[in-house]
């Protein structure tokens, strides 16, 4: 089985990090697009890159440019998934959650979110989420 998990950041180090850690234990690989992120943030996005062995891509200007900032990024976070999903025979979990949001297995029915995945056959699944608050 393989998996593949993707979020956004735009200029939060501290919470892409604690999402990083947390999503490591349980996917394969993990995908970050960048928003408008300032330049002096290159350097921890290298060290990660190192530390967790994710890819980076830039959220695409034309569709904020053509939809506005919410619209557009939602269209984008959408193509992106749909790429992930059209890749033949590459994965067959690929999940999208904010930088804020941690997804958990429902509690005494699975071990943890990688044995949900391994036993669960449905083509999506609702999830419980949990909000993490930096403080």
């Amino acid at each position: 089985m393989k998996t593949i998990a993707y979020t956004v950041v735009q200029n939060d180090m501290v919470m892409l990090d604690l999402w990083l850690r947390y999503y490591s234990r349980y996917f394969d690989n993990l995908f970050v697009i960048k928003w408008r992120t300032k330049k002096k943030y290159e350097s921890y996005f290298e060290r990660l890159k190192k530390k967790y062995k994710i890819d980076f891509d830039l959220m695409g200007e034309e569709d904020i440019l053509r939809y506005g900032d919410n619209m557009g990024a939602r269209i984008f976070i959408q193509k992106k998934q749909a790429e992930f999903l059209a890749l033949p025979n590459e994965y067959d979990w690929v999940l999208y959650s904010n930088l804020d949001e941690i997804l958990v297995a429902k509690e005494g029915k699975y071990k943890d979110l990688k044995d949900l995945m391994e036993r669960d056959g449905r083509d999506w699944i609702a999830c419980e989420g949990y909000e993490v608050i930096q403080v």
